[in-house]
């Protein structure tokens, strides 16, 4: 599969995760930006259109409520207002995230950790491709 110019987000601060997400999405020929926290985040937003975000909730400096707050700023960058959103957590079920952010229309999907690989591209797939 090529997919060549379909550029992914992955915002998590954990590094194995990440680094594990990005092997597996080059591997797929997505081009992979990264950030641990909201502030890089925030930076890579400004600057880069995305076709995907995949996002940790839990992430620094805001820890808990990091996801929920980057989601808010997104929806006020013009370039990426617009991009779709996977939200990948172990912290809140999926129902409470469901209701947070059901004013979001950005977030398409919510995935449980530990998410299996071919879930995880399964459903990038299903929004990028």
């Amino acid at each position: 599969m090529t997919t060549g110019d379909k550029t992914i987000l992955i915002i998590e601060d954990f590094i194995t995760e990440r680094m594990l997400w990005k092997m597996l999405l080059e591997n797929h020929g997505y081009i992979i930006l990264e950030a641990r926290d909201s502030i890089e985040a925030l930076k890579i937003l400004k600057k880069e259109k995305l076709d995907l975000v995949i996002l940790d909730l839990s992430i620094p400096p805001a820890g808990r409520d990091g996801g929920f707050l980057l989601l808010r700023r997104k929806a006020r960058i013009r370039l990426n207002k617009e991009t779709p959103v996977i939200i990948v957590s172990g912290i809140l079920p999926d129902q409470i995230i469901r209701e947070r952010t059901s004013e979001n229309p950005d977030v398409k999907m919510v995935l449980e950790k530990p998410v299996e690989n071919e879930d995880l591209l399964a459903n990038i797939q299903q929004f990028v491709d």
